[in-house]
């Protein structure tokens, strides 16, 4: 009986074996067919096992021990488990791309009533199907509930898998070939010719699908990673060009030019000064470590010292800190107090006062200005002040978890940023 069994099912059970390999190799990728799928090659592997009653041997034996009508009765068990299954194994393969609950519940009601219609052969009904008085089996007008079942689950298959997966029209060509080859082995089997095909066709469609899963699955993820990369470097750019302004660049050089005429020794001074506000500006966009908070106080240092040619006389810096013993993500304080020079106290002066503050659990730095310039700002000064601070907010998210927080008064502007200690500690 096994090795019939195996003969019989030989190609079938490689497939199904294929597919389960497949499976567990992709396990570690979380596809999402995986668990579903798992189900479906269980229950093709069931339906195989059922369909031992249909073999002549186990017949033919049954005829001989003149237990035909217990024969029959298990076959009629067995048949019924296979025709509502069959459905059920499509059907387990459109979850695959229809996670949604409720639309899944809409898509089980063919399925249901198909199993509604071929169980009520187990009441004696002729619905279905039927053995006469010959032990012999016959079909019910409801038999092609089956096949008509299998069809509307195949083309919701197609139409599923076209919508989800728009950029992988080409390979719709293997839900074709799915729809061919499962209407071609239905009409087969409901003509009585080629049945023993039938559960090695559904393995081999269960099999092609699988494979176009995993296709259309991978070309997703790189269509992220790819839409991520193009993320990554717009944000790059953005922050590079909110990091290093142009008119404060300009700004600079004619200080320069002017210096030169005046005092060559500042000028040289205020070029040493500016190439390393540059050249730190520029390393900032692609370094991703942290930076002890005594080294970005020097990046917002040489900062100034360029303001200060800028605003002369205008800048005044408090400084109140209470510890300067951890680590902050590079760039993430030199652009607030940027912001606080050029949209804060600008042209008409003002006072900068940037304070820390520890507790068991972060570390807090506060810079405020007392100036009223962002009043008087235009929409476009505006629209740069907050994008300037929201790639600051992102880059402290992502280095250490930071947090970045904004509050105008009636006396100035204050920005707040908190770095989780457990981030923010030296090593």
């Amino acid at each position: 009986m096994l090795l019939e069994y195996i003969s019989m099912n030989f190609i079938t059970l490689l497939i199904l074996l294929l597919i389960m390999t497949l499976i567990l190799i992709n396990n570690k990728s979380k596809l999402p067919a995986t668990d579903y799928y798992s189900i479906a090659v269980t229950l093709c592997f069931a339906v195989t096992v059922a369909e031992l009653f249909n073999y002549d041997s186990v017949y033919e034996a049954a005829q001989r021990s003149d237990s035909l009508a217990q024969f029959t009765i298990l076959r009629k068990w067995a048949d019924v488990f296979v025709y509502i299954c069959r459905p059920v194994i499509i059907l387990l393969e459109v979850f695959c791309i229809v996670p949604n609950k409720k639309k899944q519940f809409i898509c089980t009601i063919p399925a249901l009533i198909n199993g509604a219609i071929y169980s009520t052969a187990l009441f004696e009904s002729k619905l279905a199907f039927y053995f006469n008085e010959n032990y012999e089996w016959d079909k019910g007008p409801l038999s092609l509930s089956v096949y008509v079942t299998q069809f509307i689950y195949i083309v919701m298959l197609l139409g599923f898998s076209l919508r989800f997966f728009k950029s992988n029209k080409k390979n719709t060509l293997l839900i074709l070939n799915i729809l061919i080859n499962a209407t071609a082995v239905s009409l087969l089997e409901y003509h009585n010719t080629g049945t023993s095909y039938t559960n090695t066709v559904t393995a081999f469609c269960m099999l092609i699908y699988y494979i176009y899963l995993m296709t259309a699955f991978q070309q997703e993820i790189n269509k992220l990673l790819a839409e991520k990369q193009i993320e990554a470097y717009n944000s790059e750019i953005s922050l590079l060009r909110s990091q290093i302004q142009p008119h404060f660049i300009y700004n600079t050089l004619s200080i320069i030019r002017s210096l030169v005429r005046t005092d060559s020794s500042r000028a040289a001074d205020t070029i040493t000064t500016f190439s390393k506000y540059l050249r730190t500006h520029i390393n900032a966009i692609q370094d991703k470590d942290m930076i002890s908070f005594e080294d970005e106080l020097e990046n917002v240092r040489v900062y100034i010292d360029l303001a200060q040619a800028d605003y002369p006389g205008k800048i005044e810096m408090v400084y109140d800190f209470q510890t300067v013993n951890f680590r902050i993500p590079m760039l993430s304080l030199e652009p607030i107090v940027e912001n606080a020079i050029q949209h804060g106290i600008s042209k008409k002066g003002g006072i900068i006062t940037i304070s820390t503050r520890e507790d068991d659990s972060e570390y807090t730095i506060c810079v405020f200005d007392n100036g009223t310039a962002k009043k008087d700002l235009t929409q476009k000064a505006i629209d740069r002040l907050g994008v300037g601070i929201e790639n600051t907010r992102k880059r402290l998210t992502l280095q250490c978890s930071g947090k970045l927080f904004t509050e105008e008064t009636n006396n100035g502007y204050k920005v707040t940023v908190v770095i989780p200690k457990r981030n923010g500690e030296k090593e």
